[in-house]
């Protein structure tokens, strides 16, 4: 009998099982959301710092308990078999249970009707051509040309396929869809009545797609949901690690998302009876991280100093190049981003607020996963940009979540009693960000939070005054920082001391800087193998350490 070399894993989720062989995945976590239909969230991008990719083993051995583990779950839990599969590797053949998915909150995203002047790029002519004979004996291609009065233009392949029954289905009658300067499509009879777009929006946590008759200029429909990439890392920088960690990671996050607009589209379509193949047009907007993930652009000089893109211009790419299911010589056109954080999201802001044209002086805030500001008039526009909606909600909160069914929204102490609600009034799985701005304006009221942030203890809230003791006995004492940890016999060792390499790591979680993993070691005695190699890399990418000379 062969001997067998890879574990076997079952893993199960609502009723649905998935049976597979443990490869050269990582963790578990990689394998189930690069192996499994199932997707398992991992908001810090797998550095054991969120604690929320916990699977239920109920059968077989995993590597050893972590550090990071017994510091996110507690003793009973893990005793029952609870793991982070981001810290944990199979040993032997597993079964393990997953968490019932989180619903969403449905569409998020809402139509605005605002006026505002139409100059599109996509129009649509009729043209009515002579038909050929013996003594006009013209291409197919140089005849439309010739009507339209162009001397060369060329025609995309999809379109050239369908140009002979195109003009010969309606006694050379055409439609001929243009963008820009270019025909994108040729169809027979009369469409102008059919001309179609999609603007499409990708934020690191949700994406939006809004349906647009360009002919009438008005929005038809809109969809949102929660970024098929999150299961990568809530934030940007947990994403452009993974690509950096993952030989395919690239591409595979590359995948997500297309597939994801895709049946955005498809689904808006449907649904409004419209035939995607007359949507001719894709405005896409976005961070700029996302824009290179979308097309395959390397994004890790983004992640570190000096934050070089590959790209910040305007793109007008063919559909069929990103495999959207549209007209066949669609286009989708990138908006351009301004700087390595502050992206096409920012500039279509911009552009539809008018405050690049206003005399007055404007102020825009985008509060997302990543946070920007653009203050100024027609003179002068000055940005900035900040992380923002992981440290409020999954990323670093222990029991924070996103905008899903269950999270506390809203929180209130009024009439001397502790209240809360929830997204579709369901049970409370945690608290998302406008939740914690909720409470956290509760504390600072009643002098629980100063100034500064500081929490005080229930003793000094005690001391301080003011404080109902209904409140007072909400307070406890817990460690949530995980910046330094203990070791995993359970004991601290307070006096031994800190090498380098374990002080720049310590730096790195505090700051929430990213690790790297580069071919070739930077430095001669910390080879790719050396335990901290990637936390010293990602330090001397981001300009913290330099070595000794």
């Amino acid at each position: 009998m062969p001997e067998k070399t890879r574990p076997t894993i079952h893993v199960s989720r609502n009723g649905h099982d998935h049976f597979g062989e443990f490869d050269e995945s990582r963790s578990l976590l990689d394998y189930i959301n690069t192996k499994t239909p199932f997707n398992l969230p991992a908001p810090c991008g797998g550095k054991g710092r969120c604690g929320k990719c916990r699977v239920l083993v109920t059968e077989g051995e995993l590597s050893p308990v972590t550090g990071e583990e017994r510091r996110l779950i507690s003793e009973k839990d893990l005793e029952r078999g609870v793991r982070l599969a981001c810290m944990a590797r199979p040993v032997d053949d597993v079964v393990m249970v997953l968490e019932g998915e989180r619903a969403g909150v449905g569409n998020k995203s809402a139509l605005i009707s605002e006026t505002l002047e139409l100059r599109p790029a996509l129009r649509k002519d009729l043209v009515v051509l002579p038909e050929p004979h013996l003594h006009d004996q013209a291409s197919d291609h140089s005849r439309i040309l010739r009507e339209i009065g162009l001397d060369s233009t060329a025609l995309p392949l999809p379109v050239l396929r369908e140009l002979a029954g195109a003009l010969r289905n309606d006694g050379y009658t055409v439609t001929l869809c243009r963008y820009g300067g270019d025909i994108i499509a040729v169809e027979p009879g009369d469409t102008r009545n059919r001309l179609y777009g999609a603007a499409v929006d990708i934020g690191t946590t949700t994406v939006a797609v809004y349906l647009v008759d360009i002919g009438e200029g008005r929005n038809i429909d809109v969809m949102s949901a929660l970024n098929a990439q999150e299961v990568f890392g809530a934030d940007v920088i947990s994403r452009i690690n993974y690509t950096m960690t993952h030989p395919s990671g690239l591409r595979l996050l590359g995948e997500r998302i297309l597939d994801q607009i895709d049946s955005m589209i498809l689904s808006l379509a449907r649904r409004n009876g419209i035939d995607p193949e007359n949507i001719y047009a894709v405005s896409l907007a976005a961070n700029t991280t996302m824009i290179h993930l979308a097309l395959g652009l390397p994004p890790e000089n983004i992640a570190s100093a000096p934050f070089i893109s590959v790209t910040t211009e305007s793109h007008a790419i063919p559909a069929r190049e990103l495999g959207l299911s549209m007209a066949p010589g669609g286009v989708v056109q990138v908006l351009p981003s301004i700087s390595g954080y502050v992206g096409a999201d920012i500039v279509a802001a911009i552009l539809a607020s008018g405050m690049a044209d206003s005399d007055s002086l404007c102020l825009l805030i985008d509060i997302g996963t990543n946070g920007e500001i653009v203050l100024g008039d027609r003179s002068r526009l000055v940005s900035c940009s900040t992380a923002a909606g992981p440290a409020f909600e999954g990323a670093h909160v222990r029991s924070g979540v996103g905008g899903i069914a269950g999270a506390v929204n809203k929180v209130s102490g009024e009439g001397g009693r502790f209240s809360f609600t929830t997204i579709a009034d369901a049970g409370p799985l945690g608290i998302c960000g406008s939740g914690i701005v909720d409470l956290l304006a509760l504390l600072l009221r009643t002098g629980i939070v100063d100034e500064t942030g500081r929490m005080l203890s229930r003793d000094e809230a005690a001391s301080a005054g003011g404080v109902s003791e209904w409140l007072l006995d909400k307070i406890t004492e817990t460690d949530v920082a995980g910046i330094s940890q203990g070791f995993e016999d359970g004991t601290w060792k307070p006096d031994q001391l800190v090498t380098r390499a374990q002080f720049t790591k310590m730096a790195m979680e505090a700051f929430g800087i990213a690790q790297a993993n580069p071919a070739t070691a930077s430095f001669a005695d910390v080879p790719a193998d050396h335990q901290y190699y990637q936390w010293i890399e990602g330090a001397k990418a981001a300009g913290l350490v330099n070595g000794v000379t």
